[in-house]
C-alpha cells in the first residue's frame, strides 16, 4: 500500500464515521488542505469519495461498532474460497448455511445499530445489506471497504466472479497473436464496469435520497394532520367556551335584574319602616301628653 493509500484510508475512515450531512464540507475541507501542502494526489484521491448511501451507512457503522463479527464473517469467506478450490462439496453445503446465518443476522444487527444512532433504515435496507455483505464475501475489494468501515454505496454480487466496484481482469497475458487483442478486451471490461460502478453508486444515492425525501414526506403529512386535528379540537374548545360565556352573560343579566328589584324591594321596605317608626313615636307622644293633662286622663 502506497503512502497516498495508507493516508487516504484513514482519512475516507473519518469521513464516513461523520455525519452525512457535512460530508461534502469536510470532504472539500480535505481536498483544499492536501492541494495546500503540495499533495495533489492526495486531493485528487479525496474528490473521488462520495457521500455514503443510507445502506452504506448502515455497513459502515456494523464495521465500526462490530468489527469481531464483520471481521469473522469476512474470515468465512476466505474459507469459502479455499472449499471452492478443493471441491469440497460437504464443506462448501456447511459453509453456505453459516454464510446465509450469518449475513441475515449482521444485516439485522446493522439495521438495529441504525435505530440506535437515530438512522432509519428503509424498508428493503436489510436486502441491501445482506446483497452486500454477500458481494464483500466474494470480491477481496468490496470486503477491504466494509472491513475499514469506507463503503459508500450498496454493492450488489451477480455470482458472477469478484463483485463491486470493478470486475476481475483477465489473467496475465500470454505471448502471441491474441495477446493485444486480449489486453483491449480487457481495458474495455474495466473500463464498462467502472461506468457501471459508477453508475450503481448514482442510482443508489438517488434511491436513498429519494427514500428520505419520501420518509420526509410521510413525517410531513403525519405532522399536518396532526395539526389539522389540534386545531379542529381547539376551534371546538373555542365554539363551547362561547357558548358557555352567553349562557353565563344571560344568567348574569338574570341576577343583575332579580338584584335591582331586590334592592327596591329593600329600599322600599325601609321606607315603610321609617314610616311605621314615625306613626309609633307620634302616638307615643300623644299617649304620654295626654297622660300629663290635669283633667286625668284614664290610664291605659
Amino acid at each position: 500500500m502506497s503512502d497516498v493509500d495508507a493516508r487516504l484510508r484513514v482519512i475516507a475512515r473519518d469521513l464516513y464515521a461523520g455525519d452525512p450531512a457535512e460530508f461534502v464540507d469536510v470532504r472539500t475541507a480535505r481536498v483544499a488542505q492536501a492541494r495546500a501542502a503540495g499533495d495533489r494526489e492526495l486531493g485528487t484521491a479525496l474528490g473521488r469519495l462520495r457521500r455514503p448511501t443510507q445502506v452504506a451507512r448502515l455497513v459502515n457503522l456494523l464495521a465500526r461498532e462490530r468489527p469481531d463479527d464483520v471481521a469473522a464473517l469476512l474470515d468465512l469467506g476466505i474459507e469459502l474460497t479455499e472449499a471452492q478450490r478443493r471441491l469440497s462439496g460437504d464443506r462448501m453445503r456447511e459453509l453456505a448455511r453459516r454464510r446465509s446465518a450469518v449475513v441475515g443476522a449482521l444485516a439485522r444487527a446493522a439495521v438495529a445499530l441504525g435505530t440506535d444512532h437515530g438512522i432509519t433504515a428503509s424498508d428493503g435496507a436489510v436486502r441491501e445489506i445482506s446483497q452486500t455483505l454477500h458481494a464483500a464475501l466474494a470480491d477481496p475489494a468490496t470486503a477491504a471497504l466494509v472491513r475499514d468501515a469506507r463503503l459508500s454505496s450498496a454493492v450488489h454480487y451477480d455470482g458472477l466472479g469478484p463483485a463491486g466496484l470493478t470486475l476481475a481482469g483477465a489473467g496475465p497475458a500470454t505471448d502471441g497473436p491474441g495477446e493485444d487483442r486480449a489486453r483491449t478486451a480487457a481495458d474495455e471490461r474495466t473500463g464498462l464496469a467502472e461506468e457501471y460502478a459508477a453508475a450503481q453508486r448514482r442510482l443508489d444515492g438517488a434511491t436513498s435520497a429519494m427514500t428520505d425525501a419520501e420518509a420526509a414526506a410521510r413525517d410531513t403529512e403525519v405532522a399536518a394532520g396532526e395539526l389539522t386535528s389540534e386545531r379542529d379540537r381547539r376551534r371546538a374548545d373555542v365554539e363551547r367556551l362561547r357558548d358557555e360565556l352567553q349562557v353565563s352573560e344571560d344568567e348574569l343579566r338574570g341576577v343583575e335584574q332579580r338584584l335591582q328589584f331586590a334592592t327596591a324591594s329593600a329600599r322600599a321596605a325601609a321606607a315603610e319602616l321609617a314610616a311605621a317608626h314615625d306613626d309609633l313615636e307620634a302616638a307615643r307622644s300623644a299617649v304620654r301628653a295626654l297622660r300629663s293633662r290635669p283633667d286625668g286622663a284614664p290610664e291605659s
